[in-house]
């Protein structure tokens, strides 16, 4: 497909889906599934990945959308970068559950944040927003240095 023709030539992936029923969305799975011809040659060994994943609810179950894709990375001998954010509660013991804040549910595999059943330009929150600006800043420095 063309997605996975843009993928082999790309420095790093990052894949992204919404949270719906606990994982990743069947378009995603589809992609994943799309791409045994890759895993088959290794055409993804040590190729940057990142990911993230939005949901309505504040939990959602984005764990376990962020787990799949790392398990799927990891297939592809792929390496995985976090976001390297540290969490908006400042390490306490109390969340910031601001919509301002960034990393507001203190996630460090991948960026997940959260909508309300809104228009595009009210949510995702500003907090979220930079989130995902700052691990797209993170991934484009890390893939320049893998590239060398």
């Amino acid at each position: 497909t063309a997605f996975l023709d843009e993928a082999n030539q790309a420095d790093a992936i990052v894949f992204g889906a919404p949270t719906y029923m606990g994982d990743v969305s069947a378009g995603l799975k589809a992609f994943f599934e799309a791409s045994a011809k890759v895993w088959f040659t290794l055409g993804w060994k040590d190729k940057l990945a990142g990911g993230f994943t939005n949901s309505f609810n504040a939990a959602g179950d984005k764990a376990q959308t962020l787990s799949s894709m790392v398990v799927f990375a990891m297939q592809h001998g792929m390496i995985w970068a976090g976001p390297g954010v540290p969490a908006a509660s400042g390490g306490q013991n109390t969340p910031n559950l601001s919509t301002d804040q960034v990393n507001r549910f203190s996630y460090s595999v991948g960026v997940a944040t959260q909508s309300d059943n809104a228009a595009p330009d009210v949510t995702p929150g500003s907090g979220d927003q930079e989130f995902a600006r700052l691990y797209g800043v993170r991934l484009a420095q890390l893939a320049q240095k893998l590239k060398g």
